[in-house]
């Protein structure tokens, strides 16, 4: 097995090493030679600052610990792009049951029988899940998203024709139930005529 630079050198001792451990494990951002003299002296070990200057300097401590802060950043790496793909492949799956979801209820017979008021909120509501759904599987997958406007814009359109439909239905029923009010005052006036 090939020793690694964080690892316990050929040449180097089991009390050496246990001073390398220290330096190794204080923060980055504080890691000094005189930091781990500090923290040996707070766990009474007496060391003079210059010794363990010259140990640091001729068991490369700088060089060792720099290639083991670059491993753990590159096992972090790692394990964060293990995670995204986890997540990507999570969202992918997700969004394609909604997507099959929502097309599953576009096509569903009932919402052709479903009350004209409302038909269209309903469409538009599964309308925009869809949109949604097909945003997260692009994503997702890596897919550019920057079709969206024109999806947007093609919603919107189908948006007004579903309100236009949806006033021309209330006209139309309007006229309707205008006409059958006529016809009952018509036989109204009629009935009233023979009875003279």
């Amino acid at each position: 097995m090939n020793t690694q630079p964080w690892d316990q050198q050929p040449d180097e001792s089991d009390r050496l090493y246990s001073y390398f451990l220290i330096y190794k494990e204080i923060p980055t951002h504080i890691r000094t030679i005189k930091k781990t003299c500090e923290t040996l002296k707070d766990n009474d070990k007496k060391l003079n600052l210059q010794y363990l200057q010259n140990v640091a300097h001729e068991h490369r401590w700088k060089q060792r610990v720099k290639a083991w802060d670059k491993h753990t950043q590159s096992l972090m790496v790692k394990g964060k792009e293990s995670s995204i793909l986890e997540m990507n492949n999570r969202h992918a799956d997700i969004s394609k049951d909604c997507i099959q979801l929502v097309y599953d209820e576009l096509m569903n017979p009932e919402l052709r029988d479903q009350d004209p008021l409302k038909k269209p909120y309903l469409i538009q509501a599964l309308i925009r899940g869809l949109e949604g759904a097909v945003r997260i599987e692009r994503l997702s997958l890596g897919e550019s998203t920057s079709n969206t406007r024109q999806v947007n814009e093609g919603i919107n359109n189908l948006m007004m024709v579903l309100t236009d439909s949806k006033k021309e239905l209330i006209k139309h029923q309007d006229k309707e139930r205008m006409n059958k009010d006529n016809d009952n005052n018509t036989i109204d006036i009629e009935y009233t005529k023979k009875d003279d």
